[in-house]
C-alpha cells in the first residue's frame, strides 16, 4: 500500500496502533536485538582483525585454538539446562508458578556452578602436559571457562524473562567493545606485546565485567514474588528435558567448532589461525540467528503451552522471515568480498577466503531452513531431535576426518556446510511431519504446494 507522503506519519502511528501486543512486541525486540548485535559483531569484528594483526596467523591459531575449547567445554556445562530455562521459566511465570520458578533457577544454578568448576581443574590440570607454545594459553583459558559459562547460563535466563535486549546487551555488546578497547589501548596505545595468553585473559576481565551486568540485569527484572515464596524442586523433570538436549549441544559443537579442533590435530597452527579468521567472520551471522531464536523462545513456550498453533506457525514464519533478512546481505559481502574482508586480518590470511565463501552459505542454509531445533525442543521432541543431531553430527564429524587432513582448511569448510546443510534438512522434514509446524521462510508457499491453506502471516498474535 502506497502512504501519501504528507499524511505517512498518521498513517505509521495509526497502523501501529492496530497492532499493538505481541507483534509489536516481537518487533521491537527484534530491532533492538538486531542493533546490539551489530554494535557487538563490529567490536568483534574489531577485535579479531586486531589480535590477527597483532599476532600474526600461528600466535592467532593458538588464540583460535584454545577459544573453540573453551566455548565447546562452555556449552556442554550447561548439562542442557540452558533449553530448559527457555522452555520452563516462561511457562512458570505465565501460570505464577512462582515456587517452581525459584527451584528450577537455584538448582540450575548450583549444576552450573559445579560442573564448571570441576571442569576448570581440569582444564588447568591437562595445561601441564601440553607443548610450551600452547600450554600457558589453555591454562588461561581455564580461568575464562567457568566465567563464560556462566555468563551464557545467565543470558538464557534474562531471556527466558523476556529480557532478550539486556541478555544481547551484556552478553554480546558490552562483553566485546569493552574487549575492543582494552586492545586498542593496550596493543596501539601502549604498544603492550600481545600473545594468545595475554589474549585469553583479556577476554576473561572482558567476560567478567559483563557477568556482572548481567547479574544487574536478572536481579532486577525477576518477579518479586520469586523471593516470597519457598522453592519448589523438580531436578528429575528438569534434567529429564535437559540431558537429551545436552546431546544436542555435543552434535552442535561438533558441527560449530570440531573443524577448528580437528584442524589443530592434522594441520599446523598457521592454517588454524586462517581458518579461525574465516569463522571469526562468520560468527556475526551465527550471534543473528541465535539471539533472534532467543527472542521468540519464550513467546513460542507460551504458545505452546495454551495449544495455539495458528499462532506459533505465524510467529515462526515471521521470525524465520526476519532471520533471511539479516543475514543474507551478510552472507553476499563475505561471498563476494572474502579476500579484501581476509586482507584486514594480514596478508597471510587472504588464503582463506574459499572456506570463508563456504561457511557463509552454510550459514545462509541454517536460516532459510528457520528456527527448526526450538520447535522439536520446545514441543517435547527433545529426544527424537537429539537422535537426529547426534545422527548428523557423526556424518558430519566423518566427513571431517576424510576432508580435513588432505584438503586442510577448504576441507573444513566443506564438511562443515555439508553437515549443516544435511541437519537443517532433517530437522526440517521430522518439524513438518511430526510438529505440524514449518519454521522456513517460504512456510506460506510450501503449505500451499501441499494443499493446505496456509496461516496467514499478518493476523495478530494472541
Amino acid at each position: 500500500m502506497i502512504i501519501e507522503t504528507g499524511g505517512w506519519r498518521s498513517a505509521l502511528l495509526s497502523k501501529l496502533g492496530n497492532r499493538t501486543g505481541a507483534s509489536v512486541r516481537l518487533a521491537g525486540d527484534g530491532l533492538a536485538v538486531l542493533f546490539a548485535l551489530g554494535t557487538g559483531s563490529a567490536c568483534s569484528f574489531l577485535v579479531q582483525v586486531m589480535l590477527a594483526r597483532v599476532m600474526g596467523p600461528e600466535q592467532f591459531g593458538v588464540y583460535a585454538l584454545v577459544m573453540s575449547w573453551v566455548m565447546t567445554l562452555s556449552l556442554f556445562l550447561s548439562f542442557g539446562l540452558d533449553s530448559t530455562i527457555l522452555r520452563f521459566v516462561a511457562a512458570y511465570r505465565s501460570l505464577a508458578h512462582f515456587g517452581a520458578l525459584r527451584g528450577l533457577l537455584r538448582r540450575t544454578t548450583q549444576i552450573v556452578v559445579a560442573g564448571s568448576l570441576i571442569a576448570a581443574a581440569t582444564m588447568a590440570l591437562i595445561s601441564i602436559f601440553l607443548g610450551p607454545g600452547v600450554s600457558a594459553a589453555f591454562l588461561a583459558g581455564a580461568l575464562l571457562l567457568p566465567i563464560l559459562t556462566l555468563l551464557q547460563f545467565g543470558n538464557k535466563i534474562l531471556v527466558s524473562l523476556h529480557h532478550p535486549v539486556c541478555a544481547v546487551l551484556s552478553g554480546q555488546m558490552a562483553r566485546h567493545c569493552i574487549l575492543a578497547g582494552v586492545i586498542l589501548v593496550l596493543a596501539y596505545g601502549v604498544r603492550f606485546p600481545l600473545n594468545a595468553q595475554r589474549a585469553i585473559l583479556l577476554v576473561s576481565f572482558a567476560v567478567l565485567v559483563a557477568l556482572l551486568a548481567n547479574q544487574y540485569y536478572t536481579s532486577r527484572f525477576l518477579p518479586k514474588d520469586v523471593s516470597r515464596v519457598p522453592a519448589e524442586y523438580r531436578t528429575r523433570e528438569w534434567l529429564g528435558v535437559g540431558l537429551p538436549l545436552l546431546v544436542v549441544t555435543a552434535a552442535e559443537q561438533i558441527l560449530s567448532r570440531g573443524d577448528i579442533i580437528m584442524l589443530g590435530f592434522f594441520r599446523s597452527k598457521t592454517e588454524v589461525g586462517i581458518y579461525g579468521a574465516a569463522v571469526a567472520l562468520t560468527m556475526c551471522m551465527d550471534m543473528v540467528i541465535s539471539s533472534l531464536n532467543s527472542v521468540i523462545a519464550p513467546r513460542f513456550a507460551e504458545l505452546h503451552a495454551r495449544h495455539n498453533r495458528d499462532g506459533l506457525q505465524r510467529l515462526l514464519t515471521r521470525s524465520s522471515m526476519i532471520v533471511v533478512l539479516a543475514v543474507l546481505p551478510v552472507a553476499l559481502i563475505l561471498i563476494l568480498f572474502g579476500p579484501q574482508i581476509l586482507r584486514l586480518f594480514g596478508k597471510g590470511f587472504v588464503s582463506g577466503s574459499g572456506a570463508l565463501a563456504l561457511l557463509a552459505i552454510g550459514y545462509l542454509i541454517r536460516a532459510l531452513t528457520g528456527s527448526v531445533g526450538l520447535i522439536l525442543s520446545m514441543t517435547g521432541m527433545q529426544s527424537l531431535y537429539a537422535r537426529t543431531v547426534a545422527v548428523t553430527a557423526c556424518i558430519n564429524l566423518g566427513f571431517d576426518l576424510v576432508l580435513i587432513p588432505r584438503y586442510g582448511v577448504i576441507g573444513a569448510a566443506a564438511a562443515t556446510v555439508c553437515g549443516v546443510a544435511l541437519r537443517s534438512i532433517a530437522l526440517g522434514v521430522i518439524a513438518a511431519s511430526k510438529g505440524g509446524t514449518m519454521p522456513t521462510a517460504v512456510a506460506p508457499m510450501l503449505l500451499r504446494l501441499r494443499g493446505t491453506s496456509p496461516v496467514p502471516v499478518v493476523r495478530e498474535i494472541e
